[in-house]
């Protein structure tokens, strides 16, 4: 069978019989395979998200790790760091943007990537500089400002509870220092008020996070442990 008719007419866009099916198939209404152009724009959009994600998800999800911790919230804040969240939402947004407009933009894949980077440079050269910074600070043999704070609501938290001890105390007919040791500050009546008075509630909540996440005793100095279950010096 001669081809050439057939496919004269496919190349001047006219529907022309098949030369292997016969005169009643034709070749009207087929379509070219899709271009690799077509295919690459159709997956760019979901490559390019799974890109970023596994590109930054570990720093991001580093950052707010960190923020979320209670040392790094008081002494670096956690908003700054908790922010990185965000950025999952701008590869969102950016996807979505490659679908709308079928293809892939040039000026929206430099802003994901060039942003991404920018502020998870810019996060962790602060949280660097201000914990070098901070870390020295508390560091210091002496109580320094940034220690004063603590320092002067751990000695009313000790004041606080060595008075109630004492109550106790002579109430049972105890020694004070076995009465402090079976209780703790939370045992004391009325501690909720007095812990949180304007200016003392945060102090003395994260005090009490230090004694019971870390063991410690004191602030400035050593001292007795006022919240931790066990009590006495650590």
């Amino acid at each position: 069978t001669d081809a050439r008719p057939y496919f004269a007419a496919g190349l001047e866009g006219q529907p022309a019989s098949d030369p292997f099916l016969g005169s009643s198939a034709t070749v009207e209404g087929l379509k070219a395979p899709e271009s690799n152009n077509g295919i690459f724009a159709h997956v760019f959009p979901t490559s390019f998200t799974l890109f970023c994600l596994a590109a930054f998800l570990m720093p991001i999800w580093t950052l707010v790790h960190l923020g979320q911790d209670e040392s790094v919230r008081r002494w670096l804040g956690g908003r700054f760091l908790a922010a990185a969240v965000w950025l999952p939402v701008l590869f969102g947004a950016s996807h979505i943007f490659h679908c709308v407009k079928g293809r892939p933009i040039r000026l929206v894949v430099a802003f994901t990537l060039s942003w991404s980077c920018v502020f998870l440079v810019v996060a962790s050269a602060k949280a660097y500089v201000e914990a070098g910074r901070i870390g020295q600070a508390l560091a210091s043999p002496t109580c320094s400002s940034v220690k004063q704070g603590l320092e002067a609501d751990w000695q009313e938290a000790r004041e606080f509870f060595t008075a109630c001890a004492s109550a106790s105390a002579r109430e049972q007919l105890l020694d004070v220092a076995k009465v402090m040791a079976r209780r703790r500050i939370t045992d004391c009546p009325g501690y909720a008020a007095e812990a949180s008075r304007p200016g003392r509630s945060d102090n003395w909540a994260y005090l009490q996070h230090l004694e019971e996440r870390y063991h410690c005793s004191g602030w400035c100095q050593e001292g007795v442990q006022l919240w931790a279950v066990g009590g006495g010096a650590g």
